[in-house]
């Protein structure tokens, strides 16, 4: 297209040429309406190829809209060049149709209107591309995921082994799951709730059973502490999107119209899920209500040889808890980690899974989640891009709600102690799938100067969870309880905190060494002062304020006058007799040994680790979640926050290496977050808080305690 747009230019060129009027554009050959008409080609031409391109090989996104139909169960790494020859076919009718239309236009003299309808054409017949042909290879989905996640999708599609793994890593760290905390909080959750398999079809004839194909209907319950959690997995049924999430009430939970799930075989009133009351919670009442069955012949026309639209992959179909909330966004993740982990589907670990959001709720906070989790297929959002009618849907997975996950399933006012290696298993999971921000191998190893040989320096960072902002914009909409969380001193508490990390990083022993060596210095440069004020010399200072004038430590220089000699000793006390250098020497050698009985007295009385601290405010309500808050979450090493969904971010530091410390600020008896840093096997402190202003003494002891603690 660019090479015809060319050509046409030079074709508009000579015809203008007897007509250009004298001037700078005569002498370009062209005249005004016509050189802006070839910068139109030129532009409807490049637009061209780059929609082309994008249906070819559309990049990831935030968040992908997938077209309206079904990816295929090929992984992006296969071969890209395997589009279908409909998918081309329509490519150059496009082509086509566009390039007739830029030419009839020039035919008769078009204007910029007219090549501006032509963009509108192009864009509408580019809309007007089968969805079906256009998607049914998965290399149109390649790209930076692609490259970034390579081979590790598979260990991404299978938690199961993410547990496993988690389970190993606390055996080995000597940790005993034993009684509640194995059943409850660690892999015979798992495998019991899988044990707990149901079919929801009635038993049908044996020349039902022979038809093709089949509707399956399985259900997977658990029904611990009281709250009744239920997985679907269904296969051959008939989807009908738009009847299924375009109404929603309120809060955005969607309202399906009864047939906006088709199955060809009939309900068993009598089956557990529906007998037992697990019917109760909102997603499987969705689900129940939108199911409509013994629709046999509307699934094998749709499901059967021949049909236009089938989606063969495993899809997930996504109805989230409460976008707003960051603890409630990760109930979400919890819940569809937990509901892969029980499938242990091989058909999800072989094929991948597609995530479909079903319900109308704002964005929320885990897009990238969602979007790397759905590799190959792009993450849809139903409500804006909804599926053909009639779809059939091969293999279809419904998480139970987020509202009754592993997280809150114990209820607020009940306080474990058990590690997890369920939520383990999660926290690794979780950073592995952004290997882009955790960094777990580098290319080439950095060598840092002050982390190299014995002298290594690490430095950990400290997170203090703000929320001023937010609350300036949403508390007008709170109710009284989430009011009474608010506090006014959060400046006095961001600066006390503040100067406790500084100073407890001066309480390092080469932090010691800096600042004696200074102090020293200065003393020293009063006795120079002196001695330049009574006529003598005071040859230490002048050697002392010249390593000062070089920007190093007094006692650094002192060790560097030494190690230099006499040669040095001559430089710095240049101009002196020998008498002179001969005190400068006595002076050094007396000041080395009190340096020598300086390091002895204070043995015991600084950390001999080296180890240092950086204090970061983050408000979370003013931050992308990706990349810029996984940046700073994945390297933290402490988290301090008044109590509040913030504190959801401790599943990002490294299971059992981190530290929280929760302020309750007039909201205690809530263990959320001191039980997930239980089973995390994070160091927990809780202060206690009240009134009008938050604890500051009591904030600024647990804070140092927990640096002594991880240091």
């Amino acid at each position: 297209p660019i090479v015809l747009g060319l050509v046409w230019s030079m074709q508009l060129r000579q015809e203008s040429i007897p007509r250009a009027k004298p001037g700078t554009l005569a002498r370009i050959g062209c005249n005004a309406a016509l050189c802006i008409n070839s910068i139109l080609v030129l532009l409807s031409t490049s637009l061209l190829m780059m929609l082309v391109l994008q249906h070819w090989d559309r990049p990831a996104k935030n968040v992908t809209m997938l077209s309206n139909s079904a990816a295929s169960n090929q992984p992006a790494s296969s071969t890209p060049t395997g589009v279908p020859p409909s998918a081309l076919v329509n490519m150059t009718e496009l082509v086509h149709d566009v390039v007739a239309s830029l030419l009839r236009n020039h035919a008769v003299g078009s204007s910029a209107s007219s090549s501006a309808a032509t963009l509108t054409l192009l864009m509408r017949r580019g809309a007007d591309i089968d969805p079906q042909s256009s998607m049914q290879n998965t290399a149109l989905t390649k790209g930076f995921l692609g490259r970034l996640l390579g081979t590790d999708t598979h260990k991404l599609r299978d938690p199961m082994a993410w547990i496993r793994n988690a389970t190993i890593e606390l055996e080995g760290a000597g940790v005993k799951l034993v009684n509640d905390c194995a059943s409850m909080f660690g892999v015979g959750f798992v495998e019991n709730w899988r044990s707990e398999k149901h079919n929801i079809c009635k038993v049908q004839s044996e020349a039902a059973k022979g038809a093709d194909p089949q509707t399956q209907l399985l259900s997977f319950l658990n029904d611990a502490h009281g709250k009744k959690m239920m997985i679907m997995e269904s296969l051959n049924v008939v989807y009908d999107s738009k009847a299924y999430s375009q109404q929603v009430d309120d809060l955005g939970n969607p309202k399906p119209s009864p047939g906006a799930l088709k199955a060809s075989c009939g309900l068993n009133p009598d089956a557990k899920p529906w007998s037992g009351g697990f019917t109760q919670g909102l997603g499987p009442r969705e689900v129940r209500q939108a199911l409509m069955d013994n629709q046999g012949p509307a699934v094998a026309e749709a499901c059967g040889p021949g049909a236009k639209h089938v989606v063969d992959h495993p899809v997930l179909l996504l109805h989230r808890y409460d976008t707003t909330n960051a603890y409630h966004n990760l109930e979400d993740v919890v819940t569809v980690f937990l509901t892969l982990a029980v499938l242990d589907s091989p058909a999800v670990r072989q094929k991948g899974v597609q995530v479909i959001i079903t319900d109308g709720k704002p964005l929320g906070f885990y897009p990238e989640i969602w979007q790397r989790l759905s590799y190959p297929y792009p993450l849809r959002m139903m409500r804006a891009d909804a599926l053909p009618p009639g779809t059939c849907l091969r293999h279809v997975i419904h998480p139970p709600y987020g509202g009754a996950s592993l997280f809150s399933y114990t209820g607020v006012g009940t306080q474990s102690s058990c590690r997890s290696p369920l939520v383990v298993g999660l926290s690794h999971w979780l950073r592995g799938l952004f290997p882009d921000i955790t960094a777990a191998q580098r290319d080439f190893q950095v060598s840092l100067q002050t982390q190299s040989g014995s002298s290594r320096i690490t430095t950990r960072s400290i997170i203090w969870i703000s929320r001023r902002n937010y609350e300036g914009v949403a508390s007008k909409h709170w109710t009284g309880w989430q009011r009474t969380r608010m506090y006014g001193n959060e400046n006095d508490i961001i600066l006390a905190l503040q100067k406790a990390v500084l100073s407890w990083n001066d309480g390092a022993c080469f932090r010691k060494d800096r600042v004696q060596g200074r102090r020293l210095l200065q003393e020293q440069q009063q006795g120079a002062a002196v001695g330049a004020s009574t006529g003598s010399s005071s040859t230490s200072g002048i050697g002392l304020s010249n390593a000062e004038r070089h920007g190093r430590d007094g006692a650094q220089a002192v060790a560097e006058v030494a190690d230099a000699g006499a040669s040095t000793t001559r430089t710095i006390s240049r101009g002196r007799d020998h008498h002179a250098d001969v005190a400068f020497n006595g002076a050094l050698s007396k000041h080395l040994q009190q340096q020598r009985w300086w390091r002895r007295a204070l043995q015991g009385q600084c950390r001999n680790n080296r180890v240092v601290y950086d204090f970061q405010v983050m408000e979370l309500s003013d931050v992308a979640f990706y990349p810029d808050q996984l940046q700073r979450l994945t390297r933290m090493s402490i988290l301090v926050a008044v109590h509040g969904a913030g504190l959801a971010n401790q599943i990002w530091m490294k299971p059992g290496a981190g530290g929280v410390i929760e302020i309750p600020h007039n909201s205690g008896g809530n263990y959320h977050y001191a039980n997930m840093a239980s089973w995390l096997g994070h160091r927990y402190v809780s202060v206690n808080s009240g009134g009008d202003q938050v604890n500051i003494e009591g904030t600024v002891n647990a804070l140092n305690q927990m640096m002594d603690a991880l240091a």
